[in-house]
Order: C-alpha cells, then sequence, then structure tokens
C-alpha cells in the first residue's frame, strides 16, 4: 500500500476544487490520474517496485496550478511466497516435452522457475529456465527439448516481484522418442534419398500437399514432358497468388483455350484490365454501367447509385480568432485549447497537433485519430468516467474549430467516451441529387 500526503494552501481559496493526483509505475510507465479533496492519498501496489508521485490543485473554473515535483517511491518488499504452482502436466512429443501448469492469482506473480531430473527427487533437479508468467489465461507453458529419450521428472515453482519462491508444484514425467533416433525434422533431405526412389505407389493417398512442398522446389526441369494435365489439377487449384507475375503468357496459351466457359462469372473486372488498353477502343460500345467514378487521387468523387458529388480537399486551414478554439470536459473539469494557426494542417498533423494540446491541458490518455478510409476524425478518451466536447455551450463557441474537424457543432457531444466527426473533415463540396 502507497500513502502520499502533502501540504497546500489552495484548499483556502473560496474557488479551490479538488486536487489531481498522479501515479507513475516507473517499471511499466503507466500513469494514473485521480481527484481528491483531501490532501491526503493512498494506493494498493505491487511489491518491491518504483512508484513516482505529483499532485496539483484544481478550481471551480478548470484552473490548474503546475505539478509539484515528482517524487519516486519504492514499495516495501513482502514476505510472503506464492501459492505452489498446480496441476503440472508433462507431455511427451517427438523431440519435446510440453509442460503446462496453473498459477495463482497473486498480483505481484514475476516469473516461474523449472526444474528437471532423471529420478523423482526434487532435492536434487537442475533449473532448466525460466517459464512465462502466464500464457492462457491462469495457465502457464514451457516446451523442454531433452538432451535423451529417457523418461525425465519436472516440477515448477513460482517467483514474485521480491523474490520469494513457493514450494515445488507436484511431479510429472514423460519422454521424448525422437530425440534418442536423431530423426528429427529435416533430417532426411533430397540428397540421402536415390534418384526415382519415391515412386507414386510408396505414397499415401494425399500425402503430398502444397504446405509440404517448399516454395520454388518442383520446376519444369524436374517434370516429365506432360506430367501435369488437366485430370491431375483439382479444381480450383490454381489460382493468381500460386502463379509468379508474367508466368501465364499468351504464347504459353494455345490457341481456343479460353473461352467463355472456363471463365467464371465476373471475373473479369475493371480494376483487373489495364487502363491503356481501354484507351484503344473507339467503337460504339453502349450504355456502361457504373456505380462510383472517382479520380486517381480520390478527391473528386461521383455515386451514380446514390446521385451525388463530393470534392476534397488535402489541407485543413485553422484561423486565428476564427476557428482556433476547442472547449472540453473530462469528468467534472472543464478546459480550454488554443490551436496554433495554419493553413497547412494535413488531417493527420492536426490531429496530432490537437491531441497534443488536449493532453497538455488535460488527461495524459486523450487520443484524437484520422482515418483515411472514412476521413473523418475521431477523439476519445477510455480512461475518463465523462467526456464531452462542448460544441455549443462552451465559452469559445463562435470560435470553435468543431466545424473544420467535420463535427456537427449545432449540439455538444455528450454522454460517450468516443466521438467521430459527422462528416469528412476535408470534404470542401457536396452536391445532392444529381438527377
Amino acid at each position: 500500500m502507497l500513502q502520499a500526503t502533502w501540504t497546500d494552501s489552495s484548499g483556502d481559496s473560496d474557488d479551490w476544487h479538488h486536487y489531481d493526483f498522479q501515479l507513475e509505475d516507473m517499471t511499466t510507465n503507466k500513469l494514473s490520474t485521480f481527484q481528491t479533496q483531501d490532501a491526503e492519498f493512498q494506493i494498493a501496489v505491487v511489491s518491491n517496485r518504483s512508484y513516482g508521485v505529483t499532485v496539483r490543485s484544481v478550481d471551480f473554473s478548470g484552473n490548474n496550478t503546475p505539478w509539484a515535483t515528482q517524487v519516486v517511491h519504492t514499495s516495501t518488499k513482502d514476505a510472503t511466497a506464492p501459492d505452489a504452482p498446480t496441476n503440472l502436466s508433462a507431455t511427451g512429443t517427438f523431440t519435446n516435452i510440453i509442460l503446462t501448469w496453473s498459477h495463482g492469482a497473486e498480483s505481484d506473480l514475476s516469473h516461474f522457475v523449472v526444474y528437471r531430473h532423471t529420478s523423482n527427487a526434487s532435492g536434487s533437479a537442475s533449473q532448466i529456465g525460466a517459464a512465462v508468467k502466464e500464457f492462457s489465461g491462469s495457465l502457464a507453458m514451457f516446451i523442454d527439448t531433452p538432451p535423451d529419450d529417457s523418461t525425465y521428472y519436472y516440477w515448477i515453482k513460482a517467483v514474485d516481484e521480491s523474490g520469494n519462491e513457493s514450494d515445488f508444484s507436484v511431479v510429472d514425467s514423460d519422454n521424448a522418442p525422437g530425440v534418442e533416433t536423431g530423426v528429427g525434422p529435416g533430417t532426411i533431405t533430397a540428397t540421402e534419398i536415390a534418384d526415382n526412389a519415391v515412386t507414386t505407389p510408396k505414397l499415401i493417398a494425399n500425402a503430398v500437399t502444397a504446405a509440404k512442398i517448399t516454395a520454388g522446389a518442383v520446376e519444369t526441369d524436374k517434370l516429365a514432358a506432360l506430367a501435369v494435365t488437366a485430370a491431375k489439377i483439382a479444381a480450383g487449384a490454381i489460382t493468381t497468388v500460386k502463379l509468379d507475375a508474367d508466368a501465364v503468357t499468351a504464347a504459353k496459351i494455345a490457341a481456343g483455350v479460353i473461352d467463355t466457359e472456363h471463365m467464371a462469372a465476373d471475373s473479369i473486372t475493371a480494376d483487373e484490365i489495364d487502363v491503356s488498353t481501354l484507351s484503344a477502343i473507339a467503337a460504339n460500345i453502349g450504355t456502361v454501367t457504373a456505380g462510383v467514378a472517382r479520380s486517381s487521387d480520390s478527391n473528386f468523387y461521383i455515386d451514380f447509385t446514390n446521385k451525388y458529388l463530393k470534392i476534397f480537399g488535402e489541407n485543413i486551414t485553422i484561423e486565428e480568432d476564427a476557428n482556433d478554439e476547442l472547449d472540453w470536459t473530462e469528468d467534472s473539469t472543464t478546459y480550454n485549447a488554443t490551436l496554433t494557426a495554419s493553413t497547412t494542417y494535413t488531417p493527420a498533423s492536426l490531429c496530432t497537433h490537437i491531441q497534443a494540446q488536449m493532453r497538455t491541458e488535460g488527461d495524459n490518455n486523450t487520443t484524437v485519430t484520422y482515418s483515411p478510409t472514412t476521413r473523418k476524425i475521431t477523439i476519445a478518451n477510455s480512461t475518463l468516467t465523462t467526456l464531452s466536447l462542448l460544441w455549443s455551450s462552451g465559452a469559445n463557441t463562435d470560435l470553435s474549430c468543431g466545424r473544420a474537424l467535420g463535427f456537427d457543432v449545432t449540439a455538444d457531444d455528450t454522454g460517450a467516451l468516443t466521438y467521430t466527426g459527422d462528416r469528412e473533415c476535408t470534404l470542401r463540396v457536396i452536391l445532392g441529387d444529381l438527377s
């Protein structure tokens, strides 16, 4: 348990509201911020770990003092050993022995130590490695490669952050028969097999699959003429991902082989036809049906189905005393940030700037991101209790940047911790029903 106390005269002020207490885990660099109206704060922490603490005062208007100088404290070691691991299972494979076990729910659990011996005598066992803390839920795992195919016995100990070791787990044992024979994966190579030694009658049906053939292993000089016929190729076996670029050329296709019966419906689409190929078409091709037409940079967009046109820009402009203010609340505190004016913000760079401003003024976990797919900006903070964007009720409504970010500024965004713009942030022109 960590308890911090401090002295401060801000609490005597009429408009003082609360303290922000910040805890930093120096091992994981995780920052946690809490509110309190007492000049002290107590919180459970992990034993034998360093933490940095600091505090600041906040008034009713959301104004705050600078953070106090951070104080670093190392929590005391505990003397209680963790519970011994349970449900140890040793399972032998061809060349390995897989160990799995269950562990306790101690918050300061650090790691496990694995012991091995040729007989059931834990006192004579040797340490062979430290396993991961967690594999899946409360289960942990370790894979051992023993020196031979003898039966080996295993035990596990749990170790906490203070270095306390548990008792040995129960024992389990098994062996790996493939270790002694030396016939492991990759042992038999092509140079050790005589030419023509592997024939069709010696292969089980479906024994040779694509997953068992090394990329590039089957070349044309290793195939007899006409050895591969259509009858020997499963339907759908040859797909575009299995063909080298430009591997199939016109010279390699017999005349008349490809006709409409050999083409799947909708298999040839516009994105599979070279644009330059269509430039040679001069004949009357009748009616062309299209769903969407767009420019190469996607900034000019026509949706024929829904009958609208959109034009997008590349940059977002923030003007001083025009649209450079952002008001928001985090829990019960209201904040304001003034953005730096610029005509060259890209959506991504503007998001980076706004995120830095919001983290400077408020909580350090706020994120501001841009999606190139939807062209929309998202503001979020999953660590707060409440987050509101004050587009219509903030102190700087007339100067709000919300419209430039793609948000509907006629009403505040409240009631959630994640807000995405109502429209694309770089949208310049939209024309509705084109009919």
